[in-house]
């Protein structure tokens, strides 16, 4: 009888969450660095990961000072095998790590002031062991560097994820690194291409016929056969009508291949990103899109130097399908955020006399994560976001906008969630909007936000929030910090799962009242394989948690 309440019990939960989740977890260990967070998880090709670890000095996130790395090798099983500590000197950065069938390399950026140069090299070690050795991969005069590395180095940066100027090859063979060299006059560009060993394939300077503050990068990726693709905003226009449009360009060791512009006088791509999938020959470029609203209506098509009185609000998601041999576009589709979408968000929301949907508008939208499930469905992660800016009195009570005793202090707000699920060709299946509202004093604050992955069937979003759900109208349910914020003792790490047709479930993973540390649930690190880490904390304890499906 036992065992048929609780096969009952295993189906009744697998219906409601799917499909089940596996959760491993390390032992609890202790290290002599109180603050210390998870940077990026790498996959040894043995069944095992290495984790490097920044570590920092200070009390506070917004207030440290990293002091270094903690490399770290464990099995399968989360056991820890071998530990190596990298102490940062002066001028010095990690920027990338991955590992082939043979070695396990982290890639540092060192700056040579007296030669002019920042050196690239390349630290590296047999898997299973910790005896590192180094080589030169290159040098890039430092004088012309842009905001890139200056960023890097600064203090106040604490975003740790190790993606910064470099991107990999699905298939681990290629390594892409790229400078923006500033030059007010044009645009300038350092592009390296390097093989799974870190042996320079091919480099290339690129100059684009733009101003350096009329061009902006917004991503790059290699591929399997070694091409850079190049994907900018450009802008165009005076001072009071500045306007921008997106452009991808195809780079490899003879120059440029091709580019591709993406204009519409019917929309306005707010956001976008590339996606890369198994087929090579097609490149899918994926983000949100604009529409002009005004006097209460839509803008269908209009010149955009006539916009007066209105402003763009988002709209939904568009996809471009790019094929890579000819650099044209073979399908594009701006799809509608969906009605459930607006009802996750507003609950009944009214329409006016022309049946249009009244104050239902999408704004502040950061474009987080984009990448493919397992069946070659391709999952969006957005969110709002805000920076708020308070201005300190002067000392005699008034506000004095010239005053040098002036000072600003900024607050983040971390807005709502929203997951879109798209087929292989961009048709858009459903999108869902997650209510939440946290706000934080730093930027890096790693309990801020959340992180998503993909089975097959299901998407999951992972955030840490307060113990008790807020309460909104229509029955609608909102996460929140609490009056005293996220903390160890008043939070959980909830699991949102989302079925192939978007149906929601909610599932409380850990109760961080009775767990040893709280996970960091912006921080999330997932693999290939989809599955995804989370490292959590609580003063010098740590662990490290490994979901799977």
């Amino acid at each position: 009888m036992k065992n048929s309440i609780l096969v009952f019990a295993l189906l009744l939960i697998n219906s409601i969450f799917g499909q089940a989740l596996k959760v491993d977890k390390s032992p609890v260990y202790n290290d002599n660095k109180k603050l210390s967070e998870l940077a990026t998880m790498v996959d040894d090709n043995r069944g095992g990961v290495y984790a490097i670890r920044p570590y920092f000095a200070g009390m506070l996130w917004s207030k440290s000072v990293k002091i270094g790395y903690y490399i770290e090798h464990y099995n399968s099983d989360l056991k820890l095998l071998k530990t190596h500590t990298y102490k940062l000197e002066k001028n010095k950065e990690i920027a990338a790590a991955f590992a082939n069938d043979k070695q396990f390399y982290f890639v540092t950026y060192q700056k040579d002031r007296k030669a002019r140069k920042i050196n690239v090299i390349a630290h590296y070690t047999t898997i299973g062991e910790m005896k590192f050795k180094s080589k030169t991969l290159f040098s890039v005069p430092s004088e012309n560097i842009n905001s890139f590395y200056y960023d890097l180095m600064r203090e106040s940066r604490k975003n740790t994820a190790l993606v910064s100027n470099v991107s990999f090859s699905q298939d681990s063979k290629y390594a892409l690194f790229y400078f923006d060299m500033y030059n007010r006059k044009e645009e300038k560009h350092r592009v390296y291409v390097l093989n799974s060993e870190m042996d320079l394939v091919w480099s290339k300077e690129i100059k684009f016929q733009y101003k350096d503050r009329d061009f902006d990068v917004e991503d790059f990726q290699v591929t399997n056969d070694g091409t850079a693709y190049i994907l900018a905003k450009v802008f165009e226009g005076g001072l009071f009508n500045r306007q921008y449009h997106y452009v991808l360009y195809k780079f490899n060791k003879e120059g440029l291949q091709g580019k591709v512009p993406f204009v519409s006088n019917q929309y306005y791509v707010s956001s976008l990103k590339m996606l890369r999938g198994k087929d090579q020959d097609t490149l899918n470029i994926v983000g949100f899109y604009s529409q002009y609203y005004s006097r209460g209506a839509y803008v269908d098509a209009f010149d955009p130097a006539d916009a007066k009185g209105g402003s763009y609000r988002v709209r939904g998601v568009c996809t471009y399908q790019i094929a890579t041999n000819t650099m044209r576009i073979n399908t594009q589709q701006f799809q509608q955020f969906s009605s459930q979408f607006i009802a996750d968000k507003y609950g009944k929301v009214r329409r006016g006399n022309s049946g249009r949907i009244r104050n239902a508008t999408v704004d502040n939208i950061v474009l987080r994560d984009v990448f493919y499930a397992p069946n070659g469905d391709m999952i969006v992660a957005a969110e709002e976001f805000e920076m708020n800016v308070q201005q300190t009195p002067t000392t005699y009570g008034t506000y004095n906008q010239y005053s040098p005793t002036n000072t600003a202090s900024y607050s983040y707000t971390y807005g709502d969630a929203m997951l879109l699920r798209l087929d292989a060709k961009g048709k858009l299946i459903w999108s869902r909007n997650i209510n939440k509202s946290m706000t934080s004093q730093s930027l890096y604050n790693p309990l801020s936000s959340f992180s998503v992955t993909a089975s097959d069937d299901n998407v999951y979003l992972f955030l840490t929030a307060n113990k008790k759900l807020g309460k909104l109208s229509k029955g609608r349910s909102t996460f929140k910090e609490g009056f005293s914020g996220v903390t160890k003792y008043n939070s959980k790490l909830y699991a949102i799962t989302f079925d192939a047709l978007g149906k929601r479930s909610v599932r409380p993973l850990i109760d961080n009242k009775t767990s040893d540390v709280i996970y960091y649930s912006k921080l999330g690190i997932r693999m290939p394989d989809n599955s995804i880490y989370f490292f959590g904390r609580f003063r010098r304890d740590k662990q490290l948690m490994h979901i799977i499906f």
